[in-house]
């Protein structure tokens, strides 16, 4: 069979019905490929998937029927459960337990079509597609992935990045556009010759995060990459690099640099009172509000996520000890300020500022506050001791409970997507009835609105008012391993979260002696017995891949146990 036009095979699974309406928004009905479309679903789910890609394309969208034919500039969608595969026509084999659909398709392509064909993987668990990946390389053809940062669930792009296997890595609108060119030859090697430039120097980038990583124990994984890049560019320029290239190579050999660059993506913006008019706001609604419900309940708790050097909590501090001054009541209230950057954290604590820093506030506020102390000012007793100052990662700890109010301003603009949804549903979970949420000025409530309403839009000012059930937080938030400090093991601090470290006991318990723990990025979280015939650390940089510490003679086997397991969701013994 010989085909003159490029053959698109989209897959996906979990996660990947909005990636696959953004490709197809994009992607320009004239570019001359045939598209089939393999999502994962049941068979007993019906599909209208087909009804979604037609309302973002005016190409004809159809579902995949035996004998059809790939046509140029038309989309076909497989049926649910069901495994196609191409010769003459598409005709349908009967499904196997290894749920690769999107492989078994890619295996039955004669080498002439699969030379023509791009396999685009979004967004999914398990590695459906890793195999089809392979017979498609071998044949000359092209391999696009969604950039793992852009997909809810990572496991099937990761699997084909992990074998080296990817021409191109991007996010869904800029795969459509590449897709909308795709029959151009020529056009094609250019945006190829360019990526691969911009593709070596992100591997750069990401290799220094892993050396804050590993070597400060700073996890900036669940951070907006395009605010890594800026903060790492404006230590770059100090040595007038270019590339991250260069400066990764200056992070390996000089470790001041290192710990100043940990410092630098760590910054936190805050002042006292900062935007007077939402503190107004506190003072006037808020706070007499928390005051009135104390009777029920025995002091007024409060948490402020991402504290940086304590302007704002001792700013809350202060209203709420006013308050119960003016009623002429002793203070009954816990101050919980919280951060993950030690040195800011020890600003805070000290509670010693400029007078410079103090020059937006009142004098009587800052004579009642502060005491002067040899040109700089000291805040006074009765408000340090009302906050406790604590490290505390967001991402990965366990999250303080039963709280009347939550701050966190300007924090979650730094954190991807994802994260800012499930810090959301955290505090919408940690919050009691009738307590209030607290965010920046530029930041969005997103899905949780609903269990809350505005007490300021402007400012961001929100009183919870939703008495459901509310289930618990998922910890640790983000999908990358948790810190690992003063080489402790990820166990330390209960970072899996209130209650796993017991079922994780169970498992010693049941499995020992030896045993390895990974997550789903194939990272080692914590060892268990004498595991040096199994493991080995190579010379040169540190990973905590489990496929690239395991024994050369293990590696194999390891690696398809691991895959089964996931796919099927079952334990594998080898």
């Amino acid at each position: 069979m010989t085909q003159e036009f490029p053959l698109v095979i989209v897959g996906g699974s979990a996660g990947s019905l909005k990636p696959i309406q953004d490709l197809f928004s994009v992607i320009e009905s004239s570019c001359g490929a045939a598209f089939i479309v393999i999502q994962h679903m049941s068979p007993d789910h019906e599909s209208h998937l087909d009804q979604l890609i037609a309302k973002r394309t005016i190409m004809p969208v159809e579902k995949l029927m035996d004998g059809m034919k790939p046509l140029p500039n038309q989309v076909l969608i497989n049926l649910p459960g069901k495994f196609p595969v191409l010769q003459d026509t598409f005709h349908y084999i009967s499904p196997d337990n290894t749920h690769r659909p999107i492989d078994r398709l890619c295996e039955s392509l004669p080498p002439k079509i699969a030379e023509n064909t791009i396999l685009v993987i979004l967004s999914g668990n398990g590695n459906d597609g890793k195999k089809g990946a392979a017979v498609i390389k071998k044949c000359l053809g092209k391999i696009i992935v969604q950039d793992p940062g852009t997909a809810a669930f990572t496991g099937m792009p990761q699997s084909i990045i992990d074998e080296e296997l990817s021409d191109l890595i991007l996010s869904p609108d800029k795969i459509g556009e590449v897709l909308s060119f795709i029959d151009n030859e020529e056009q094609l090697h250019k945006y190829l010759t360019e990526n691969h430039s911009k593709q070596a120097d992100l591997l750069e980038f990401e290799k220094i995060l892993l050396l804050v990583k590993d070597i400060a124990n700073q996890d900036m994984s669940a951070y907006k990459p395009s605010t890594l890049k800026r903060r790492i560019q404006r230590r770059m320029g100090l040595y007038h690099y270019d590339t991250f290239a260069q400066y990764h190579k200056l992070l390996l050999k000089d470790f001041k640099e290192l710990e100043q660059l940990s410092k630098d993506l760590l910054i936190g913006v805050t002042t006292f009172f900062r935007d007077s008019e939402a503190f107004k706001i506190l003072k006037e609604q808020v706070i007499p509000e928390l005051c009135r419900n104390q009777d029920q309940q025995p002091s007024i708790r409060v948490w402020i996520a991402g504290c940086s050097t304590g302007e704002e909590a001792y700013s809350i501090a202060i209203l709420l000890i006013q308050h119960y001054s003016m009623h002429k009541k002793p203070p009954n209230i816990q101050i919980f300020a919280t951060d993950i950057d030690n040195a800011a954290l020890e600003v805070a604590r000290t509670g010693v500022y400029t007078k410079e820093a103090l020059s937006q506030l009142a004098p009587e506020l800052v004579t009642a506050s502060f005491i002067e102390d040899k040109g700089s000012y000291r805040i006074n007793k009765q408000i340090r001791e009302s906050i406790v100052f604590a490290s505390h990662n967001l991402i990965t700890d366990p999250p303080f409970s039963k709280l009347d109010l939550v701050v966190c301003r300007n924090l979650l603009i730094y954190l991807n997507s994802i994260n800012q949804k499930k810090i959301l549903s955290l505090f919408h979970f940690v919050l009691n009835e009738n307590g209030y949420l607290f965010l920046g000025s530029s930041e969005n409530i997103g899905n949780i609105g609903r269990h809350f309403n505005a007490i300021s839009k402007q400012w961001r000012i929100y009183h919870h008012t939703n008495t459901a059930p509310r289930r618990p937080p998922i910890l640790p938030i983000n999908v990358g391993m948790s810190t690992v400090k003063d080489g402790q093991s990820a166990l330390a601090g209960n970072r899996f979260g209130i209650g796993q470290e017991h079922y994780y006991n169970q498992i010693i318990q049941s499995y020992g002696p030896v045993h390895l723990l990974i997550n789903k990025q194939h990272q080692l979280l914590y060892v268990s017995g004498p595991a040096e015939q199994y493991i080995s650390i190579p010379v040169g940089q540190a990973s905590h891949d489990i496929f690239k510490i395991a024994r050369t003679s293990l590696s194999a086997s390891l690696r398809s146990a691991i895959n089964q397991a996931e796919s099927e969701n079952r334990r594998i013994a080898n």
